[in-house]
C-alpha cells in the first residue's frame, strides 16, 4: 500500500495489545485536496503571526509542502513504545521527504528535533 503514490490511510501496529497508530496522508491533488488546503491554511495562518527566523523557516516548509502526513494515536492506550514508534514514523518522513514536524499543543520542530515554534498554551503560575 505504501508503495502506491495515492495512499490516504494506513494503520501501523507497534504492539499486539495496543491500538495501532493511524497514519493519514492528504495531498495537493486528488480526492482529499480540500482537507490538505484547509490544514495548510491553518498552519500558514498560525505561522504568519510569528516574526522570528525559526517561524519563517517553518512557514517556508509549509508553503512548499505538497502533502501533509498526520498520525493519530489513542492517547489513553498508547505507551512509551507507541510514542517512540510514532516519533520514528515522523522522523522517517521528515528525513525522506524534507519535511517539518508539527505536534498539536506543542509546536513545530526542526529536522534536528528541536522545538522552533512553541504553540503550547502557557500555564498560569
Amino acid at each position: 500500500m505504501l508503495q502506491e503514490w495515492a495512499w490516504v490511510q494506513v494503520a501501523l501496529g507497534y504492539h499486539q495489545d495496543r491500538m495501532p497508530i493511524q497514519v493519514f496522508c492528504v495531498r495537493d491533488r486528488g480526492s482529499y485536496r480540500d482537507v490538505y488546503e484547509q490544514e495548510k491554511k491553518q498552519f500558514l495562518d498560525i505561522l504568519t503571526a510569528y516574526a522570528d527566523v525559526e517561524a519563517q523557516l517553518a512557514l517556508e516548509y509549509v508553503s512548499r509542502s505538497r502533502f501533509i502526513l498526520t498520525t493519530r494515536m489513542g492517547e489513553q492506550d498508547v505507551t512509551d513504545e507507541g510514542y517512540d514508534f510514532n516519533g520514528w514514523i515522523l522522523e522517517f518522513y521528515q528525513e525522506q521527504c524534507n519535511g517539518i514536524v508539527q505536534i498539536d499543543r506543542q509546536g513545530f520542530y526542526s529536522p534536528k528535533g528541536e522545538l522552533i515554534v512553541d504553540l503550547s498554551i502557557p500555564t498560569e503560575s
